[in-house]
C-alpha cells in the first residue's frame, strides 16, 4: 500500500533482511507561515520572468496552485506587491534550465566540468574549468569558475554555454581574486575591450 501511494519500500532478503522506507517518493505536506506563503508566491512571480528556458510554466503551475489556496487577505498581499512592482521590459537572453542545473550542482559540489563555449567575439571552443559560483547579474546569468587550460579565472556568459557535463572528477576550491563572485563579474565586465569609449 505504502507503494502504490508513491513511497519506495526497499526489501532485503535473508536473516538480517527485512524492509525500509528509501528516500524520495513524493513531496510532503508543506505548513507555512503566512509570511513563508507570501513570499513564495512572489518569489514565483519573479521567477515566471526569469531568462530560464523551461522554468516560466513550472512557475506559474506551481503559482496558480499556492495563490488558490492561500486566505483572502494574503491574496490581496500577493496581488499588491505584483500591481506595485515591475519586471524588467528588455529582451532576456534564455538559459536553459538543464544548464543551470548541471552547471550549479558542479559548482556546489565541487566537480570539474566541461562545456562548449561562443566567446563574444563569436569563436566557438571547448573549455574545461573548476567552476567556482553561479552570479546574476544585470540581464544575464555567469558562472566564474577556473579555467584549467588557460590557468587562470575567467566568466563565462551562460547563454553562450552549449553541452555542459561534469567530469565527476572533484577539486580543491581555489580562492578567488575578488570580494565575491558578483564582484568579480562586475570587474570583468568592466575590463571587457570595446570598440568605443563614451563620456
Amino acid at each position: 500500500r505504502l507503494r502504490e501511494l508513491g513511497y519506495p519500500v526497499e526489501a532485503t532478503r535473508g536473516l538480517d533482511g527485512g524492509y525500509q522506507l528509501g528516500p524520495g517518493g513524493r513531496l510532503p505536506p508543506l505548513l507555512l507561515t503566512d509570511e513563508e506563503a507570501v513570499a513564495i508566491a512572489i518569489g514565483l512571480r519573479n521567477a515566471a520572468g526569469q531568462p530560464i528556458g523551461g522554468i516560466a510554466d513550472a512557475a506559474i503551475g506551481a503559482l496558480i496552485k499556492i495563490t488558490q489556496l492561500l486566505p483572502p487577505g494574503l491574496r490581496t498581499e500577493v496581488e499588491a506587491v505584483a500591481a506595485a512592482v515591475s519586471g524588467p521590459t528588455s529582451r532576456f537572453d534564455d538559459v536553459a534550465l538543464d544548464t543551470l542545473t548541471i552547471i550549479a550542482r558542479s559548482s556546489r559540489d565541487n566537480e570539474r566540468l566541461r562545456f562548449g563555449y561562443r566567446t563574444y567575439s563569436g569563436s566557438a571552443g571547448e573549455r574545461h574549468v573548476e567552476p567556482h559560483q553561479v552570479v546574476p547579474l544585470g540581464r544575464r546569468w555567469y558562472l566564474v569558475a577556473w579555467d584549467l587550460d588557460r590557468n587562470d579565472w575567467r566568466t563565462f556568459r551562460l547563454d553562450r554555454i552549449t553541452e555542459p557535463r561534469s567530469t565527476g572528477r572533484r577539486f580543491d576550491p581555489r580562492t578567488l581574486p575578488a570580494a565575491d563572485a558578483a564582484t568579480y563579474v562586475t570587474q570583468s565586465i568592466a575590463s571587457i575591450p570595446t570598440a568605443h569609449h563614451v563620456e
